[in-house]
């Protein structure tokens, strides 16, 4: 990532995370290095992003996941059932000669086996509860995160096409300016992490917010939710994206 950089001599003296670096001076040289941090700026979004999308998985390996938890939900059911059953004959057969107390040994075993088998529903309930969610979570994070790099691919194609114009455009140049200009990046980190937020919100309400572009409202809305006024736009095509995606996901 550069950081700043200066003129001598219609060489470029450009400094980055590992040293200063001589390129070729042009008149556009400073647009230029502020487009190479941004692209390198979405490189990394998105190689992060992907690690994230390899790490969880995809949408099959999370449906096989469900049905593994469907599966050993019915086993400890059944396991469950079995043992108290098991249990229940193998104490009878045990006390089947005390016969004056076998209507209370009978009513006792059996109210053992109910509990047992309740516990086993219970504990299989909770287990099942707590992967069903994370399995969601997952596949919640999932469609975020292929929304995200869809959008980011086509930043980082606009930037480098822009990158590409401009170096198409600009003429080599011998000033000597040793003043030391910097870059700064930071605005538009900022409107790149503004817009991420903005498609996980949308996404994350979607329901909400179509009834606001069935009804003609959904520009009044986000202006409600004080989206800045060049975002509109992006944010009511993004809405419309992530809805034709939840269509073909049904």
């Amino acid at each position: 990532m550069y950081k700043d950089y200066k003129s001598i001599n219609g060489e470029t003296l450009v400094s980055d995370e590992k040293g200063m670096h001589r390129i070729e001076t042009t008149d556009n040289i400073g647009e230029e290095l502020t487009l190479e941090n941004e692209i390198e700026i979405l490189e990394n979004i998105i190689t992060n992003l992907n690690n994230e999308q390899n790490n969880i998985g995809t949408h099959k390996s999370i449906k096989e996941a469900r049905k593994k938890i469907i599966v050993m939900i019915i086993g400890i059911i059944c396991g469950s059932l079995i043992s108290a059953v098991l249990n229940h004959f193998s104490v009878m057969a045990k006390w089947e000669v005390s016969i004056p107390f076998l209507p209370f040994i009978h009513t006792h075993e059996m109210l053992c086996a109910l509990f047992s088998l309740i516990i086993g529903t219970s504990l299989s309930g909770l287990i099942g509860g707590i992967f069903f969610s994370e399995c969601n979570n997952q596949e919640n994070r999932l469609y975020e995160i292929e929304n995200e790099l869809e959008y980011l691919y086509s930043e980082l194609n606009a930037k480098k096409e822009e990158l590409e114009t401009l170096r198409k455009q600009s003429k080599k140049q011998n000033v000597n300016d040793t003043t030391i200009h910097t870059i700064d990046n930071s605005k538009y980190r900022a409107e790149l992490k503004e817009r991420l937020n903005l498609l996980s919100y949308i996404r994350q309400y979607k329901d909400m917010l179509k009834e606001h572009l069935e009804k003609g409202t959904l520009i009044e809305e986000f202006r409600n939710l004080n989206i800045k006024p060049e975002d509109i736009s992006f944010a009511e095509t993004a809405l419309k994206r992530v809805l034709e995606k939840s269509y073909s996901e049904e």
